[in-house]
């Protein structure tokens, strides 16, 4: 279903590992008055586009919402090809997985 109505807020546009990224929250209301958010994680590649996303239906908590945007923020993209441009690093394992 369209939006009533839509915010969004940039929440990070620094380069990650040499790529460009872009990591945004939006809100969307719906005619029928019920909100939805969608937090997005946008990184460009050397070959090709990544986007992750994460979506409530209402309003995620601020708890919900510190932990996924921590976790956003810690994807990386890498090339294996070229390790002094974009390492690959070892996985990150200090980062928790959010809930649901």
């Amino acid at each position: 279903e369209s939006c009533k109505s839509f915010e969004s807020k940039v929440l990070d546009e620094s380069p990650i590992n040499g790529f460009g990224r872009a990591l945004w929250l939006g809100n969307c209301t719906q005619p029928d008055g019920a909100m939805v958010a969608a937090l997005w994680l946008y990184i460009s590649g050397k070959d090709s586009s990544y986007v992750l996303f994460r979506q409530w239906n209402g309003t995620p908590t601020a708890a919900a919402l510190d932990q996924w945007v921590a976790y956003f923020k810690a994807v990386k993209v890498c090339d294996t090809r070229k390790r002094r441009n974009a390492p690959c690093e070892d996985p990150v394992v200090a980062v928790p997985t959010p809930t649901p």
